[in-house]
Formats: structure tokens, sequence, C-alpha cells
């Protein structure tokens, strides 16, 4: 099933991306996974960042932080 998940997020990542850069800000990839169907909950997840955390051996993530501005992950 894991795998399966994480075959799924990856997928989602390399046709979402921004731009050639490949990162995907977390918020958008939330609204993807709700379209197809993945619930961090279901995976005993209550946030989406432990969710993705879990699957760090596919992913990789950058948090941007801006002045007055809450941070950003990718």
């Amino acid at each position: 099933e894991r795998e399966k998940v994480g075959q799924a997020i990856v997928r989602l990542v390399k046709q979402n991306a921004q731009d050639e850069s490949g990162w995907v800000p977390f918020t958008k990839l939330g609204i993807l996974f709700n379209h197809e169907g993945i619930s961090y909950r279901t995976y005993g997840f209550e946030k989406l960042r432990p969710f993705l955390n879990s699957f760090e051996d596919l992913l990789e993530f950058q948090d941007v932080e801006e002045a007055g501005n809450p941070p950003v992950c990718y």
C-alpha cells in the first residue's frame, strides 16, 4: 500500500511542478491528493507535512520564509 501511495505522490509532483525546478507547494499537493483520493488521515496523520515526511526517501523538501508571510513548504 505504501509503495502504491508513494508512486502516486511522485507522479502528482512530477505532473504539477511549478517550473523546471520540480517544486510543488504543499497547499497545491493537498488539493491534488483530495482529487486523487489520497487522505493523510487514513494513514494516521493529522497534518500533511508529517505524512509527506514519511516519504522522505522519495521526496525532497524546501521551506521558504518571507518576511511578513507564513512559511511556504515545497
